[in-house]
């Protein structure tokens, strides 16, 4: 999971999930290591 300046509406890789830039600046706050994310596509 990585900060982008483009997120598609759609999957549009191999493995990555793109979050915007200014979510990406507070999102390791949202979170521990180890805690578990689901993404809904």
């Amino acid at each position: 999971m990585h900060g982008a300046t483009s997120v598609p509406l759609r999957p549009a890789s191999h493995g990555c999930t793109r979050i915007t830039m200014d979510v990406a600046r507070y999102f390791p706050d949202l979170v521990e290591n180890g805690n578990p994310v689901y993404v809904l596509a």
